[in-house]
């Protein structure tokens, strides 16, 4: 599949390419085209759809909603598009909501929540918190606020997964600089 909307020369190109051959990449077909929408915010309920979906697809399948006592969320219901996915990703473990008791899965996820996910799952790498000692006396010289000039804190829930995708080279920083060199 080749989407009219993803340009050779975008950053993207080659790690949407490489999931578009595997057939993990969602896309949307119109008019006899194919669309990546490289360029358009995910929404929390889509990417948690996308991860259930290649790693799950016969529980998704057979899930019966009628057989579900209560729902994790407040905000997702029997009649949510994406009800299975989130209950079986919040049953395994994959996904968190927010303090309130909701998911807000039609807000965009942002990168730290994409992180989160996709090392919990791709890596089993739960119990983050318990593990951020470990990281920092093993590996102090990557740590993130040494990577990220946007990463100021320890105590953003977000840190030991960073960390830890930093020491695994999954991620690496950007010095961005204005037209002063700041």
């Amino acid at each position: 599949i080749e989407c009219v909307d993803l340009l050779e020369e975008s950053w993207e190109y080659q790690f949407v390419s490489s999931l578009l051959s595997m057939e993990a990449f969602p896309v949307i077909e119109n008019d006899g085209n194919y669309y990546c929408r490289p360029q358009t915010f995910v929404k929390r309920g889509e990417f948690v759809t996308w991860i259930m979906a290649m790693q799950y697809p016969e529980e998704i399948e057979n899930f019966d909603v009628d057989t579900i006592q209560s729902f994790p969320f407040s905000d997702v219901d029997e009649n949510y598009i994406y009800t299975a996915q989130i209950f079986i990703a919040d049953e395994k473990g994959i996904i968190d909501g927010y303090d309130d008791g909701t998911f807000r899965p039609e807000d965009s996820i942002n990168r730290a929540e994409l992180l989160k996910i996709l090392l919990t799952e791709f890596r089993g790498f739960k119990d983050a918190g318990k593990k951020l000692d470990y990281l920092k006396s093993k590996y102090s010289e990557k740590n993130p606020q040494n990577v990220f000039q946007d990463i100021t804190r320890e105590d953003d829930w977000f840190f030991p997964y960073l960390y830890y995708a930093v020491t695994k080279n999954i991620l690496e920083g950007r010095i961005y600089e204005d037209e002063f060199g700041k």
